[in-house]
């Protein structure tokens, strides 16, 4: 009697044991898997942020100085033909959810190129129109808006089909490709600071050196093409984590047997459809 009592004390612990540790296994999961999506949403608005927080030192090296800007913002409106092109395929295939995975891919995809190429040829300017113009940037520039621009409308829905506290997940990382950018750019030194200076200068008039005040302007602690690449850095993280939450037995288990389900049905009815077709 003694010894069948010892057997289920027993018995009892080690399922007691087995249990915490699967709900740790789960926790420590969840947690792994939350991050990747927070990683995931820093891809949304990454580039242009990026690209934003560098005008100050930009503007010194281009063609076009302070006019950038406004060409800039051509370029991000232009970039919304990327929403739009989705609105459209969306509609032509009966609003199924299949396009949400193959348009995140390519267009982290292509937010990773850009960003490596911006990195070498950001001050590359092409005689273009009777003058030099910043035109591989400005081409560039309208990938990487349409990047961002296209994010807005399949990253969420995307994530819809995970719990949904892991849509939380996706606007931490929302915001935080706005904050990155911005710290990183603190970091370089980034803003135009100058400071008046005496310096000796060639008078041609005159023919002999003056001492007269000049602006200088405080170098940054690393140039625009290495902070261009610590973006792509940060885009190749959001793709990678991506790539984990799609292809991973981890990032599949946490999408919900009911998106399962609605997948099947949505078959079984396009199967019917076409048994019922004469």
């Amino acid at each position: 009697m003694a010894e069948q009592e010892s057997m289920l004390e027993w018995e009892n612990q080690n399922n007691n044991n087995v249990t915490k540790s699967t709900k740790d296994y789960t926790v420590h999961k969840s947690v792994f898997i939350y991050i990747c999506v927070i990683c995931f949403g820093i891809g949304t608005w990454l580039d242009l942020n990026g690209v934003w927080m560098e005008i100050p030192l930009i503007v010194n090296k281009v063609p076009e100085g302070w006019k950038l800007s406004a060409n800039l913002g051509l370029m991000s409106n232009l970039a919304n033909i990327g929403p739009l092109s989705v609105i459209l395929l969306r509609r032509f295939i009966n609003k199924s959810t299949a396009y949400e995975v193959p348009v995140n891919f390519s267009i982290l995809l292509v937010g990773v190129v850009a960003l490596i190429a911006l990195s070498c040829l950001w001050d590359k300017s092409v005689y273009f129109l009777s003058q030099h113009r910043s035109v591989w940037m400005l081409s560039l520039c309208f990938w990487l808006g349409v990047v961002d621009c296209t994010s807005s409308v399949t990253f969420a829905p995307f994530m819809s089909r995970y719990q949904p506290l892991y849509l939380n997940g996706l606007f931490t990382g929302e915001g935080l490709s706005s904050l990155l950018p911005a710290l990183l750019a603190i970091l370089q030194g980034v803003g135009g600071e100058a400071k008046c200076v005496q310096q000796l200068v060639w008078d041609k008039t005159s023919n002999q050196s003056v001492n007269m005040t000049v602006q200088e302007t405080v170098s940054p602690r690393f140039s625009v093409g290495v902070y261009f690449l610590c973006i792509t850095g940060l885009m190749c993280l959001s793709f990678f984590s991506f790539i984990v939450l799609i292809l991973t037995k981890t990032g599949k288990h946490e999408i919900p047997s009911a998106v399962t389900q609605e997948t099947n049905n949505q078959s079984s009815e396009k199967q019917q459809q076409q048994l019922n077709s004469p």
